[in-house]
């Protein structure tokens, strides 16, 4: 892997570009960091509540199962040079 300081600075300084590619998509992936951070603060601050959540949690049936839609593809073929 080679490191692009002047684009990854680039890219750092301005989300915003990142976010116009697929705003669904970045959306998500932030309100999931800040979901993971929130309950990592739970997780350290409240342990006993936080034993409490998941032992809730894991009593907890997914109604209805979540079915995630897939796409299976044919790896392209290989084409050999002449």
């Amino acid at each position: 892997m080679i490191h692009l300081k002047e684009y990854s600075a680039l890219l750092s300084s301005k989300p915003y570009l990142l976010r116009d590619i697929n705003p669904a998509v970045w959306d998500a992936a932030v309100n999931t960091m800040r979901y993971a951070a929130f309950f990592r603060f739970c997780k350290k601050e409240f342990p006993e509540q936080w034993k409490n959540f998941m032992e809730q949690v894991e009593k907890t049936a997914v109604e209805p199962p979540v079915i995630t839609p897939t796409v299976m593809l044919a790896a392209p073929k290989d084409k050999k040079k002449p």
